[in-house]
């Protein structure tokens, strides 16, 4: 590419369009770089174990000081039971 025979602010843009350039190949090299070092230490790390707790199939709500046993919600004017 013959730069001699374009003016100032050619030259400039030019400039300016390959550092643009390779800056963004930087950044694009570099992230699939990292990307692939994380992607080689998470296969290395053990999996986690998950010990569930079972649920109690009714369990003990306190309303208003009172120990209860209710699984349906209360609906409109209604009282709870003693």
């Amino acid at each position: 590419m013959n730069t001699k025979k374009k003016g100032f602010t050619d030259k400039v843009i030019f400039i300016l369009g390959l550092t643009l350039g390779s800056v963004f190949a930087f950044v694009l090299v570099v992230g699939v770089i990292v990307a692939i070092f994380k992607f080689y230490l998470d296969s290395k790390k053990q999996p986690a174990q998950i010990h569930a707790i079972p649920l109690v199939d009714e369990p003990e709500v306190e309303l208003f000081g009172e120990i209860t046993k209710r699984n349906t919600p209360l609906t409109e004017g209604e009282q709870p039971s003693t």
